[in-house]
């Protein structure tokens, strides 16, 4: 999109050129500045209602028009987190392959075994893959807890901790062989994230299944709704290094290496070498934990949005606004926001802050996935929602069921080697 913007005189005015020489210029200009351009830009937006494009000649406005469509291409791809409607006839009517439950909670350094159930859903059994990452979590043995509540058809694929922040993934035995090359990373985050309790960083899950990749990430960021911009440091530091080192195949809950990359963002990628690939490779990425991103406004405005237009609400969305400009989630979905701000509650009750802080209730915690499959894979979202009952901290855990259907020849496959409920 850099073609729609001149620097300095040349910023009202449009050079003669042919399409070829503009998309050069366009370029050398994106090399120069390092920039992004995003379509609220005031020139950018001009080309894309044609204002500029009603000053040129015929033959300018053939070499235009090609640029103006790439740059509207490029808009879309860069834009805002497409938000995907909740398919619930997907699961139930059988048109998914694999079905996995995945759901993210800050446990605020508690529990209760009440709450760990309730954490796992109702229907216990009724899916492949049962992925849960925890932030704030106690020192306890949340897998042996998870493994006796799943049962024994089941068996943990893997486990990433750091300290407070964790990752678990089950599955059912009947695919374990299915499952190949398991590894784990993770990235620490500095500052006070150090604080014993609440560790910050990234902890993550890589796995093949059958002919498919898939990334798993748990993450806690940094918080205060000031702190935008290291909340989006955070998020590209953490997509640009994840699995970038190949010590990260390891079969082991974490990385150990004595040499530490530490950057000025405050996060140690335990890895010297920076892969910005590993995301968009992998065929099926999912992103889930306590973001961080608030919602602007104060904390009588945004509680008067929450009981009366939540269209209004989601449009103070920290992180929609962060990935609409580009800055954050390329290429993700996410369910629709249809539930209530996950925190801040008072713990035990459906009460937001009444503290003197008085924080502003917000949606800090997220799941979302992106699908770069190139059609072999489609997935969708089923029961996106916040888990309204647990009240043993001052967040609220949310879940979703993600559905993913396979190409025929993976299918035939699947169906060949195992049984998969989803498949009934």
């Amino acid at each position: 999109m850099g073609n729609c913007v001149c620097r300095g005189s040349e910023r009202n005015r449009v050079e003669k050129t042919s399409g070829e020489e503009m998309c050069r210029n366009r370029t050398k200009f994106k090399a120069t500045r390092n920039l992004r351009v995003f379509p609220r830009d005031e020139i950018v937006k001009k080309c894309h209602e044609g204002i500029i494009e009603r000053n040129m000649s015929d033959s300018d406005k053939m070499g235009f028009s090609d640029q103006r469509r790439l740059c509207q291409k490029e808009t879309v791809e860069r834009g805002a987190i497409k938000r995907v409607e909740n398919k619930s006839g997907w699961l139930l009517n059988g048109g998914s392959d694999l079905c996995m439950y995945i759901v993210t909670w800050n446990m605020n350094s508690k529990v209760a075994c009440h709450d760990m159930l309730k954490l796992l859903g109702r229907k216990r059994g009724s899916f492949d893959f049962y992925v849960v990452g925890l932030q704030e979590a106690p020192h306890v043995d949340i897998a042996s807890f998870i493994q006796k509540a799943l049962g024994r058809n089941y068996s943990m694929v893997r486990a990433a901790t750091m300290q407070s922040l964790r990752l678990y993934i089950f599955g059912r035995k009947s695919l374990d062989s299915l499952i190949r090359d398991v590894r784990v990373d993770k990235i620490k985050g500095g500052g006070l994230g150090g604080v014993v309790g609440r560790q910050k960083g990234a902890v993550a899950i890589s796995f093949d299944f059958i002919n498919t990749s898939f990334i798993f990430i748990s993450c806690h960021l940094a918080p205060h709704q000031s702190n935008v911009e290291e909340r989006n440091s955070q998020y590209q530091r953490i997509s640009q290094t994840i699995f970038s080192d190949s010590t990260s195949r390891m079969h082991s809950p974490c990385l150990q290496s004595p040499n530490r990359l530490t950057d000025p963002l405050g996060l140690k990628k335990e890895s010297k070498v920076i892969s910005p690939t590993s995301l968009e490779t992998s065929d099926v990425v999912v992103w889930l934990g306590d973001l961080n991103y608030r919602i602007e406004g104060s904390r009588n405005s945004v509680g008067s949005l929450i009981n009366q237009n939540f269209q209004q609400l989601r449009a103070k969305d920290q992180l929609s606004r962060e990935a609409e400009k580009g800055e954050i989630f390329h290429g993700f979905c996410e369910g629709p926001l249809s539930f209530r701000p996950t925190y801040k509650y008072d713990i035990g009750t459906d009460d937001y802050d009444t503290s003197t802080k008085r924080r502003v209730p917000s949606w800090t915690d997220r799941i979302l996935y992106k699908i770069n499959s190139g059609g072999n894979v489609k997935a969708h979202v089923e029961d996106y929602d916040s888990i309204d009952s647990i009240k043993g901290s001052d967040h609220r855990p949310v879940k979703a069921h993600l559905c993913i259907k396979f190409r025929r020849p993976l299918v035939n496959h699947l169906q060949t080697t195992t049984s998969c409920s989803c498949m009934h």
